[in-house]
């Protein structure tokens, strides 16, 4: 998929970690995010985003990490419940909240890679993104763009600049309209 990447928008480049076939596990996992860009239109486009299953799998612990040290289990201190009750009682709520910071974090970060210019929002249906159970989780929305194009050579342009002369007959003619108005 990473060569369907650089194939679909010529504008959108792989990041050099991606470009890089490294035998080391260092490199490949740092490699969380994966994205192709398409034109639909003329001034849009369709993302899909795949987030690797590495990334998925990280994010539970993240949460439930902050959750655990705050989290108030009857029976327990707060922050001193057993991880496993911890997932038990609040393990559909905090699948929701990975799904939801998972889109965030790879949707912010894919469009700070990407190099098209966008206009508003992208229109993201979170309620249409399953968080699966294997594999890697892939979602895609649409976004408007600037439109792209080159400006003419300005530099051989002459521009002739009128003097204006501000004589007190403007200023009368200008207030009396400011009065009419």
């Amino acid at each position: 998929t990473q060569d369907q990447e650089a194939q679909a928008d010529p504008k959108i480049e792989p990041s050099p970690e991606q470009n890089e076939e490294s035998s080391e596990q260092n490199e490949e996992s740092k490699i969380t995010y994966a994205f192709e860009a398409e034109d639909v239109g003329t001034l849009k486009k369709k993302v899909t985003i795949t987030v690797t299953r590495q990334r998925i799998n990280e994010k539970p612990d993240e949460m439930f990490g902050e959750l655990g040290q705050s989290a108030q289990v009857p029976g327990f201190r707060t922050g001193h419940a057993p991880r496993r009750l911890v997932e038990k009682r609040f393990g559909k709520e905090v699948s929701h909240d990975v799904r939801n910071a998972l889109v965030g974090e790879s949707l912010g970060d894919v469009m700070e890679k990407a190099d098209f210019k966008t206009l508003g929002e992208p229109d993201i249906d979170l309620d249409t993104i399953e968080l699966p159970e294997s594999g890697d989780m892939s979602y895609s929305f649409e976004v408007e763009v600037a439109p792209e194009f080159e400006l003419p050579e300005l530099s051989g342009i002459s521009v002739e600049k009128r003097a204006g002369e501000v004589t007190d007959e403007n200023i009368d003619q200008y207030m009396t309209e400011l009065c009419a108005n």
